[in-house]
């Protein structure tokens, strides 16, 4: 979209799924040395959500974010181990958006 190219005198805005490019290397440190023994060809993706939180505005070229990340509770299946991280990603202070990977 429109939004997201960059253009002179106009803001730059990121989707909402760029968020995971920020937050990637946050959910690599909280999983890969817990579950699956820092081996990351052992990480499938299945499946990944992001929201915004209601009245924030969406990320801009330049925004300084800061993520925090945790895992919920393992889940162990016959195919192998299953991890849901949930992040909290903020910008100037409150939280302003979620995101919750399973992997």
């Amino acid at each position: 979209g429109e939004v997201f190219v960059e253009r002179p005198r106009k803001t730059v805005y990121a989707p909402t799924y760029f968020a995971i490019v920020a937050a990637w290397t946050t959910i690599v440190r909280v999983v890969i040395p817990k579950v699956i023994d820092g081996n990351l060809l052992k990480l499938p993706h299945l499946s990944i959500s992001f929201r915004m939180l209601l009245g924030m505005h969406p990320f801009k070229k330049d925004d300084v974010v800061e993520i925090k990340a945790q895992i919920s509770p393992i889940l162990e299946r016959a195919s192998g181990k299953i991890v849901e991280v949930c992040e909290a990603i903020s910008r100037d202070g409150p939280s302003t958006a979620e995101s919750v990977g399973s992997y």
